[in-house]
C-alpha cells in the first residue's frame, strides 16, 4: 500500500492560566505560555522514518513568602520572581508504512531560571 509522506504541525496559547506549585500554594495568575508541536513522516523503502519535536514554554508569576523545600525537609523563604519553565523534546522513529506504527527514541530536555537541576 502506498504511503505518502505526511507533516503536521500544531500550537497552543494559554491566556491567564492560574498556577499552582511549591511556590504558589494559593494559586496566583500565571503569563502568557505557550507550546507548539511538528512532524513528518515519510516513505523509506518498505519502511517509514518520523521526525518530530515539542517545545513548550511555561511563565508565571511567583509571589513569594515561605515554601516548602524539596524533599519535604523544612521551609525557606523566596523572594518574588518571575518564573519561566521551558520543555523541548525530539523523536527519531522507524517503522512500517501500513499500519504506521513506530519504534522511537527521544530526547527530553527540561529547563528553568529559579535553580532546580536542568534535566
Amino acid at each position: 500500500m502506498p504511503h505518502a509522506t505526511e507533516y503536521y504541525l500544531a500550537g497552543g496559547y494559554v491566556f491567564n492560566p492560574t498556577v499552582n506549585n511549591q511556590f504558589n500554594p494559593y494559586g496566583d495568575n500565571g503569563r502568557t505560555s505557550f507550546a507548539g508541536r511538528a512532524g513528518i513522516d515519510y516513505a523509506f523503502k518498505k519502511y517509514a522514518v518520523l521526525l518530530e519535536g515539542d517545545y513548550q514554554s511555561f511563565n508565571y508569576d511567583a509571589a513569594g513568602g515561605t515554601v516548602p523545600v524539596v524533599g519535604g525537609m523544612g521551609t525557606t523563604n523566596v523572594p518574588a520572581f518571575g518564573a519561566h519553565d521551558t520543555y523541548w523534546d525530539a523523536h527519531l522513529g522507524f517503522g512500517l508504512r501500513y499500519p504506521r506504527v513506530f519504534i522511537a527514541a527521544s530526547y527530553l530536555q527540561q529547563q528553568n531560571n529559579y535553580g532546580y537541576p536542568h534535566i
